[in-house]
């Protein structure tokens, strides 16, 4: 449920994070959370997890406003700001230590991006050293949340590469210039690479971030590929 005078959004904690974004995609929203699609909602808000817009919007439990959950003894209670305000703490962090089975939560959604471009680069293993390090010499910069980025390095073994990620949430032309100005930084340090730009949709882009472009689920013929967020 979604209350349209707050965004402010109720749900049960057994959702997935796809589950969730499918749902409130359509209200034009998404809460700050992970950005793998079957990933428990639960767990990873209990445990004050980051995603994709945690450079925006903070930390998954920074955006809780109240828990539902049951306690040793069997009994239905709510915690929020005012009502059992050292539960609701708990909940915002305590991860596996929270003293109950949490059955709902109370959470303030964002408006989910519009438009989302993303620059990839990719560095051969005898260049990583260089990009790690170009990267990190721009981190301050990347990670202000003045510049509507989300930024991520990967390493990998099979095949031995390094991957440099820039995300850039419903920038205008100069923001994108600037995203752009500091991957042309990291290239210029770290030498050749491979890079592409692609602009995704939020639920394309979780969908890419799950594993669908690799194969890791496959559709049935005819499925819009967002509905494969929710099947877990």
């Amino acid at each position: 449920a979604v209350d349209e005078g707050t965004n402010q959004t109720t749900f049960g904690a057994g959702h997935t994070l796809g589950q969730l974004y499918h749902k409130l995609d359509g209200h034009g929203l998404l809460v700050d959370a992970g950005a793998v699609s079957s990933v428990g909602a639960a767990g990873l808000i209990l445990g004050c997890g980051r995603g994709l817009t945690t450079q925006l919007h903070g930390l998954a439990c920074d955006a809780v406003r109240a828990v539902e959950y049951v306690d040793a003894a069997g009994q239905l209670h709510v915690a929020d700001s005012v009502i059992d305000p050292d539960i609701f703490w708990m909940a915002r962090g305590g991860g596996g230590n929270f003293p109950g089975i949490v059955t709902k939560f109370t959470m303030q959604a964002f408006s989910r991006p519009e438009e989302i471009q993303v620059t990839r680069c990719v560095w051969q293993k005898y260049r990583a050293k260089a990009a790690i390090k170009a990267w990190l010499a721009r981190g301050e910069e990347l990670v202000d949340p003045a510049r509507k980025l989300f930024t991520n390095l990967q390493i990998w073994n099979r095949p031995s590469v390094t991957e440099v990620f820039i995300h850039c949430f419903d920038c205008s032309k100069a923001e994108k210039q600037w995203a752009k100005a500091a991957m042309d930084f990291i290239k210029s340090s770290a030498g050749a690479a491979w890079c592409e730009v692609k602009t995704r949709t939020w639920l394309d882009l979780i969908l890419y971030e799950s594993g669908y472009y690799n194969d890791v689920f496959t559709l049935a013929p005819g499925t819009p590929k967002e509905d494969g967020l929710l099947d877990p």
